[in-house]
Parts: structure tokens; C-alpha cells; sequence
């Protein structure tokens, strides 16, 4: 059987626990690989993560979304390990600077890259979502999107708040203010599927801004 590739959560402001893990549980399938979550508190990233699948880390009792509900943003992440070691230090999301990224997908130039940035970046483990939370930094989220014609989904938590979806390619559902990557529900019956491009939401959970990168309008 094939790997399968991750899956993420964008969580908005004051979604429950229960929901929140109910949404994650059925993304799990065999996404086993790591599982994490990050959000944005007095200004600083608390991370949440660990080389375990979901059902392991509900059933240790690890502290995991226990500051559910939140006013604010949080991305949550099923790692299912295409490069690097099932360990914490290739696990999502990861944090440097004043950007989080959780990641979907893979990304096939990041090894030019890594080679590119060098010193610059401290790149601690093998994986490709490393190296892009390096280039995010330098590039900023525009420019990255604009850049990278096919690397996955990338969800950028900055440390104001705000959440980036940066969308290069494969599929990201979107139901109300909920992004996640598999949303199989029977309430969830209106979900629909966002273009690839940049989406800026503030920490309320609005959208500020947003270009499609096929919109040769915007």
C-alpha cells in the first residue's frame, strides 16, 4: 500500500474540543505518523507535537487542543512520513521566527533549496515543510505562493494571529471558516473546495484578503 499524504486542520476561533478531535479522528486513516498542533498565546507559539499517531496520543492523555475553545487560530496536523525519520524533530507543525507551518504535500525542490539557504536557515531535520517555514521567512507568503507552482498545502500561523493558507496544489476543503483536508461529514454537506492561491484570515477568523493564483484579475 502507498503512503498516503498528511492532512491538516485549520481550526477557527471557538470550535470546541469535541469537535476539533472528531474532525482530526477522521482524518486519521493511516496518518500515524505524528501528530501536532500549534497556536498563538500572549504573543508567543505554544506547540503541541509529538511522533505518535492520534489514537496513541488521546489514549496516553497527552496534553493535546486542551486549550480548545479558543479566540483564536490553531493548526492541528496528521503527519504520514514521506521524508525523514518518524521522530519529534521531523513531526508538524514547526516554528521559526515569527511564522508555524504545518504542511501537505510534497516538495519536490526543497533539497535545492535547503543547499540554497545554508547557514541561514537552522534546518534541524530531513523534512521538505522545514525548509519551506525557512524560504516562507525570506520570501514572505506572497512571494512563496507565487514561486512554488507545486508543493501541496501549506497552513502559516503568524505569531499576530493571522493564518496564511498557501495553496500550490492538491485539495483543501472549506466549510464556514473551517479548512481541513478531509471533511466526510454529513453535516458538513455544503463544503467546497478552495483554488490554489494565498488566503490571509485575521485571528477572529476573517478573511482580509485573498488572490487566486489563476485570476489574472487579481
Amino acid at each position: 500500500m502507498g503512503r498516503t499524504l498528511c492532512r491538516i486542520v485549520a481550526i477557527p476561533p471557538n470550535t470546541s474540543y469535541k469537535e476539533a478531535i472528531k474532525i482530526l479522528k477522521n482524518c486519521e486513516n493511516h496518518n500515524i505518523d505524528g501528530t501536532g498542533c500549534v497556536y498563538v498565546k500572549d504573543g508567543k507559539f505554544v506547540v503541541q507535537k509529538y511522533p505518535k499517531a492520534l489514537s496513541d496520543v488521546l489514549d496516553k492523555k497527552l496534553p493535546f487542543l486542551n486549550h480548545l475553545p479558543y479566540d483564536g487560530w490553531t493548526i492541528a496536523h496528521l503527519r504520514s512520513a514521506s521524508l525523514g525519520e518518524v521522530k519529534k524533530h521531523n513531526t508538524h507543525p514547526f516554528v521559526s521566527g515569527n511564522w508555524a507551518l504545518a504542511h501537505n504535500g510534497t516538495w519536490t525542490d526543497s533539497d535545492i533549496v535547503r543547499i540554497a539557504l545554508g547557514k541561514n536557515a537552522k534546518v534541524k531535520g530531513e523534512t521538505d515543510t522545514e525548509v519551506a517555514l525557512h524560504l516562507l521567512k525570506v520570501a514572505g507568503p506572497k512571494r512563496f505562493t507565487k514561486y512554488l507552482s507545486f508543493g501541496g498545502v501549506f497552513a502559516a500561523l503568524h505569531k499576530n494571529g493571522n493564518l496564511w493558507i498557501l495553496k500550490t496544489s492538491g485539495t483543501l476543503w472549506k466549510y464556514k471558516n473551517l479548512l481541513a483536508s478531509d471533511l466526510s461529514f454529513n453535516e458538513y454537506k455544503n463544503q467546497s473546495t478552495i483554488d490554489d492561491g494565498w488566503y490571509v484570515y485575521n485571528k477572529n477568523g476573517k478573511l482580509l484578503d485573498k488572490h487566486i493564483s489563476n485570476d489574472n484579475n487579481q
